[in-house]
């Protein structure tokens, strides 16, 4: 092995040298074409001379052109920042422009002008994208660029001859011009028909790589023919997934048109901005004649026929422009990709060798950020989520800091680790408490001195995306956990289906920029694709606290007699905040049902909410005040323990909440829930096993209550929900300190 390395590294130098030799004749040949061009100005017949007539410079036609240049990037950018959305579910906007420019900067330095696909692949790679996602992006990005062209030039040659007139000199590259079409066509086409037609294709492919391999220009058809038919078959597939997904394919078509039209338009401004006189259309049309005529001419850029044929457009121009207007079409649409494309390189090269992320250690504490946009002493599942987070993670020996709100009435000061507040923003406008949108410099300076290893986010909101941006800024790890159905939330308390879309476009915002997306359940995660996520979400579970210590007994004796609870009849429960989309008039109309068929259930409602005295009223109307009994909010855990005793169903027919803790809490004390079939917070339970299910509808649940009760075993179906629904917060903490190390060893900065 040793031996072949002088053998290996002369090859490395031939290839080293052979690019300095291609790059410097690429140079040469540019430089001699501007030569050219001097010469030709200097030694014409006009009797101008070579200096520009600052005079006839149109300024307004100057700046036209570049901000053309200027639409052409952007269109590139956007087409590139939808796929990679579409694809892989990030919204990564510096990838976009830069995988953007990258290709334009390789095609324009690779014969034949469409050498960036591989750079790209390989850029989109080490950006930490998955290969198929990498290859679906950029071979899309290509595709589309072509039929874009095609298309265009279609329309122009079969319309051109009826709407204007074209010079003689431009007639004569016709015949090149549909050389061109049908070279840069035949590509596509190719894929087109092997997608319909694949076996007569192949055939057709594997006959020609034989007469290669007998004229001794393919060395090994077979392989060749291997390559070239899974090639096609890659696009083929994109080809077909694009089709079904009309809203991946008409952007990307729309941008890749957009950034043809503004290419194809900055010789008309170039002539227009020197001093000449000629209409759009006639311009576009030789514009794309030409383009296409020398599509066939191997060199980087279509260097030095491109100059020279571009010649006949700009051959209009008066005396002494004829060379600037060419430098300035030039440098726009050829030196500025390359220029640009060369800061990127160097830029994203220096970038990577410090900007990665951090990697979570796992050989000392961590230091953990946790974030909510509401906490104590306002209690929720988040809340208490976040509160049980910090609580055992701090029990593990690891430093918590959980950011929140300073909400008016906290008290922090018994808590078992550190809570920071951030300052409120008060505006009469605004009907509920948020933080003030920017980070003041004590917090930054603050957050700095922690040197957190990873950062929780717990809400997509104003806090939850202030935090974020200061991970990204400080290369910090961010993780986030999907909770809450936004678009219902936004729903209820506006009543604006408009707000509510809108709502979720923001924070799809933040969860695409995040490093991580975890949902509590896989039907709350896909609740969030719902809204037109598409990243990878994983699934971390909530948990649920221990018992409370002591005689659960005595917990459930004193529970009944204090809210005066009959104990003669049969007792289901519900536990949560007192609003109507917690589906508490089917509690209500059920427990009113079912009573008139046999007077023998009674209701417990525990919680409070803004619908409290509107809930109360409605079960007043409809006579069951006697069949209900509303114990409002309990901070005990005894005393709700004590209720979970003394009940015989969890009725909790909820269909807005993902992850209900007070199932696993209800689990814990044996005691069986009622919930509606095919509801995220049924995912966990098992009809007639660990719990039980009915459809959202009065009938359904009366009747599954009913046969709850029949089948006498709800003390076995409460013990085997104990045995498989509840996790406790210890078991979840040790694994998200896990998942915190083992994720972040594939996050790079993106």
């Amino acid at each position: 092995m040793e031996k072949d390395k002088p053998v290996e590294n002369i090859h490395s130098k031939k290839k080293k040298l052979t690019r300095i030799i291609t790059i410097a004749l690429v140079i040469l040949v540019n430089l001699g074409i501007v030569a050219f061009i001097v010469v030709r100005e200097l030694t014409s017949n006009k009797g101008g001379t070579s200096r520009l007539d600052v005079t006839n410079l149109n300024l307004w036609f100057l700046f036209f052109g570049i901000a053309l240049f200027g639409v052409a990037l952007f269109a590139e950018f956007m087409k590139y920042r939808r796929m990679i959305l579409s694809s892989c579910g990030r919204l990564d906007k510096r990838g976009a422009f830069q995988v953007a420019v990258y290709g334009k900067y390789a095609d324009n330095i690779t014969p034949l002008g469409a050498g960036g696909q591989p750079f790209q692949i390989h850029f989109l790679h080490k950006r930490g994208y998955p290969g198929g996602a990498s290859t679906s992006v950029t071979l899309n990005g290509f595709l589309s660029q072509q039929i874009s062209f095609i298309i265009i030039s279609v329309v122009v040659l079969i319309v051109a001859p009826f709407t204007t007139t074209i010079p003689e000199e431009v007639l004569a590259l016709k015949i090149m011009a549909y050389i061109g079409l049908a070279f840069y066509s035949f590509f596509p086409l190719l894929i087109i028909f092997f997608a319909i037609f694949p076996k007569p294709v192949n055939a057709m492919l594997l006959g020609i790589l034989k007469l290669g391999y007998k004229m001794h220009i393919v060395k090994n058809y077979e392989a060749a023919h291997a390559r070239a038919v899974n090639g096609m078959n890659e696009y083929v597939v994109l080809i077909k997934q694009a089709i079904k997904k009309p809203t991946y394919m008409i952007p990307t078509m729309f941008w890749s048109f957009v950034y043809q039209f503004a290419i194809l338009t900055i010789p008309y401004f170039a002539i227009m901005a020197f001093g000449g006189s000629v209409d759009w259309w006639t311009t576009f049309v030789i514009t794309v004649n030409i383009y296409l005529a020398i599509t066939i001419i191997p060199t980087p850029g279509n260097a030095g026929v491109a100059e020279t044929s571009f010649f006949l457009v700009f051959s209009t121009l008066p005396a002494g422009a004829l060379f600037w207007a060419m430098i300035y079409w030039r440098a726009l649409v050829y030196y500025s990709w390359i220029i640009i494309g060369l800061i990127v390189v160097l830029k994203t090269t220096v970038r990577n060798s410090y900007m990665h992320k951090k990697e979570v250690p796992n050989d000392r504490p961590l230091n953990i950020c946790l974030v909510c946009d509401t906490y104590f002493p306002i209690i929720d599942g988040v809340v208490r989520t976040v509160d049980q987070y910090a609580r055992e993670m701090t029990k593990l020996g690891h430093k918590v800091v959980v950011v929140v709100p300073d909400l008016e009435g906290n008290d922090d000061s018994k808590l078992p680790y550190e809570v920071y507040r951030m300052p409120l923003l008060k505006l009469r406008s605004i009907p509920f408490d948020t933080v003030k949108p920017f980070m003041n410099r004590k917090a930054a300076k603050y957050f700095k001195e922690c040197k957190f290893d990873v950062i929780h986010c717990h809400s997509p909101m104003f806090l939850g995306m202030m935090m974020s941006r200061f991970g990204r800024k400080h290369k910090i790890p961010v993780f986030t956990t999907f909770h809450s159905k936004y678009y219902d939330d936004t729903i209820n308390v506006t009543h604006s289906k408009l707000l509510a879309t809108l709502m979720v476009k923001i924070i799809l915002y933040f969860y695409h920029r995040v490093d991580n997306v975890w949902a509590c359940s896989a039907s709350t995660g896909e609740t969030l694709r719902s809204y037109g996520y598409n990243g990878h979400i994983g699934v971390m579970e909530n948990g649920v606290e221990d018992l409370p210590k002591g005689n659960i007994e005595e917990y459930k004796k004193e529970a009944v007699e204090h809210y005066n609870i009959p104990t003669d009849k049969h007792l289901f429960l519900f536990v949560g905040q007192q609003i109507w989309h917690k589906n508490l008039k089917l509690v209500l109309d059920t427990t009113k049902k079912i009573n008139e068929e046999d007077d023998k259930y009674h209701a417990v409602i525990v919680g409070t909410g803004y619908d409290e005295e509107a809930i109360k009223k409605y079960a007043s109307e409809i006579g069951i005040s006697d069949k209900v009994t509303f114990v409002g909010k309990i901070r005990s855990r005894k005393t709700l323990f004590g209720l979970y005793k003394a009940s015989d169903i969890f009725f909790f027919p909820s269909l807005y909440d993902n992850a209900p803790l007070v199932v696993r809490e209800a689990a814990l004390a044996e005691l069986p829930s009622l919930l509606v079939k095919g509801s995220n917070a049924a995912e966990i339970v098992i009809d007639g096993e660990n719990g039980y299910l009915a459809d959202n509808d009065v009938d359904s649940m009366c009747a599954r209550i009913k046969a709850a009760y029949e089948a006498k075993n709800m003390k076995e179906v409460g013990k085997k929900a104990a045995e498989t629904i509840p996790i406790p917060w210890s078991v979840i903490a040790k694994q998200v300190i896990e998942r915190y190390v083992l994720e972040t060893k594939h996050i790079k900065k993106v």
